[in-house]
C-alpha cells in the first residue's frame, strides 16, 4: 500500500487474513510490516498480532523479537516451515482449550454459589436468567440447578418447567441431554409433545437415548410407537 490507496480498515483486515496463512511469504510480509517505520502504529501492531496468531507464539508487537525469529527460521525448507507453524498452532490451541475449560468450570461453580446464596424469593429470577443465557455453558448450570433442587425436594417453579420444555431442542447437545435428564426427574406431562418432536429429528444418538428415557415414565400412550421405533435405531 505504498501509494496509500487502501483504507486503513482494509489494510488491517488484510493483515489479519495473512495471519491465518502458514507460508514463508506471508510470514515475511508480516515481519516486514511490524518493523517498518513507514507504517502506522496501527499497521505495525496488527502485523505483530497476526504473527502471534500465525506462529502460536507470544512475541506480541516486539519488532526485534519477530526479526530474530525470522532470521532463525527463514532458511527452513517451505514444507518444514509450514509444518512447524501448524504444530505450534496446535500446541497453542491445546493450551487455550485447557484454559477455557478451567474458566468455564470456575464460572459455573461461581454461578451455582450465587444461586445458593440468594434469598429463596430471588432464586426463580436467577434460575430463569441462567436457563435463558446466551451461552450453553451457562444454560447447563441452570438445568443442573433444577436437577439439584429436585433432588433436595425443593419446589421447581412453573416458569422453570416451561423453560425446560422450550429447551428440549437447544442448540447444544450437552444441554439437550441435561434437559432430558431433568424432565425425566420431573416426569412433566406437559413436556411430552416437545420431547416427541425433538426425538423425531434428533441427530445425536446419546440425546435420542436421553429423550427416550425422559418419555418412558410419562406412561402417555402416544409415546409407545416412537419408543418401539427406536428398537430399529442404528445406534
Amino acid at each position: 500500500n505504498a501509494q496509500h490507496q487502501q483504507k486503513p480498515a482494509t489494510q488491517l483486515s488484510a493483515i489479519k487474513a495473512i495471519g491465518t496463512m502458514t507460508d514463508k511469504r506471508a510470514a515475511q510480509t508480516l515481519v516486514t510490516l511490524v518493523g517498518s517505520d513507514a507504517q502506522t502504529t496501527a499497521v505495525r501492531n496488527a502485523a505483530g498480532d497476526a504473527l502471534a496468531q500465525m506462529t502460536g507464539m507470544t512475541g506480541g508487537r516486539d519488532a526485534a523479537q519477530w526479526q530474530k525469529w525470522w532470521t532463525e527460521n527463514s532458511d527452513r525448507p517451505d514444507n518444514a516451515f509450514t509444518h512447524d507453524l501448524l504444530e505450534a498452532r496446535a500446541a497453542e490451541l491445546a493450551r487455550l482449550r485447557q484454559r477455557f475449560s478451567r474458566v468455564v468450570h470456575e464460572t459455573q461453580s461461581l454461578m451455582s454459589d450465587v444461586y445458593q446464596a440468594v434469598p429463596e424469593k430471588n432464586r426463580e429470577q436467577i434460575l430463569l436468567r441462567y436457563l435463558r443465557a446466551s451461552e450453553p455453558e451457562s444454560r447447563l448450570v441452570g438445568v443442573r440447578l433444577v436437577q439439584s433442587d429436585f433432588g433436595q425436594a425443593r419446589p421447581i417453579p412453573a416458569s422453570a418447567r416451561r423453560q425446560l420444555r422450550e429447551m428440549v431442542g437447544d442448540s447444544s447437545s450437552q444441554v439437550r441431554i441435561a434437559v432430558a435428564q431433568a424432565l425425566f426427574l420431573l416426569n412433566d406431562p406437559g413436556a411430552v409433545a416437545a420431547l416427541l418432536t425433538q426425538l423425531a429429528h434428533e441427530p445425536d444418538a446419546e440425546v435420542r437415548s436421553a429423550l427416550a428415557e425422559a418419555l418412558a415414565p410419562t406412561q402417555d400412550p402416544q409415546v409407545i410407537e416412537p419408543l418401539i421405533s427406536l428398537l430399529n435405531d442404528p445406534s
